[in-house]
């Protein structure tokens, strides 16, 4: 609903403004797939803006339109991913659960982040570092919560005797680097069932941490 400029009531919006906006979105999506993938492909130094909006089929002042820079694109490609995994690990998060379970819990939740967008944790472990100090602080504020809350848990297990005693900062920065490895070899062809994966994932994640026998 909108006001109207001269009555001032609420007037819904038309389907020209609909269709207005929802091709600003798909312009929008499209510039971001395509830069994704030059960007994976190439590097982030060795994409430029040219490159971007030939593959697109747009004009440069199109792309000025959603984005000021290619750094802001990278910015945004970059909170966006980084936004995602924070949210679905805490969604994940139940600390009703013991904490074997609520670790596997997590760490399933963080591979099928890394698995639905390998594309993205090869560009930002790789080009994050383009980022001037204050976007990439943004960024790794959220990396730290999401490394926080695996730490949380890994600490709860071993107050609990559930888990060998370890340096839990250690062992949570290990197993969420050996999830995000992922993302270098994994590939959606259907012969590595995601499913499948990410159960084998969670298991050692907490196998390795479980009493020695």
């Amino acid at each position: 609903m909108r006001e109207d400029q001269e009555t001032g009531s609420l007037t819904s919006p038309n389907k020209n403004d609909t269709a207005r906006a929802g091709k600003k979105r798909d312009t929008k999506g499209v510039l971001a797939r395509v830069a994704t993938q030059l960007m994976e492909k190439r590097g982030y130094g060795d994409t430029s803006i040219e490159d971007i909006v030939r593959a697109a089929d747009v004009t440069k002042p199109t792309f000025y339109y959603y984005y000021i820079s290619k750094l802001g694109l990278l910015t945004e490609l970059l909170e966006e991913s980084m936004g995602k995994i924070e949210a679905a690990v805490e969604q994940s998060d139940d600390p009703s659960l013991p904490p074997p379970d609520r670790l596997s819990s997590l760490a399933q939740a963080f591979v099928y982040q890394v698995l639905d967008r390998p594309d993205l944790w090869t560009i930002y472990e790789r080009d994050r570092d383009h980022l001037d100090a204050g976007r990439l602080k943004k960024i790794t504020n959220r990396e730290r919560k999401v490394v926080a809350r695996f730490e949380e848990v890994i600490k709860e297990g071993i107050r609990d005797g559930v888990f060998r005693p370890v340096n839990p900062l250690f062992a949570a920065m290990g197993i969420l680097g050996l999830m995000a490895s992922l993302h270098s070899w994994y590939e959606d062809r259907g012969d590595v069932n995601r499913k499948v994966l990410a159960e084998e994932y969670r298991r050692m994640v907490v196998s390795a941490l479980l009493p020695q026998e």
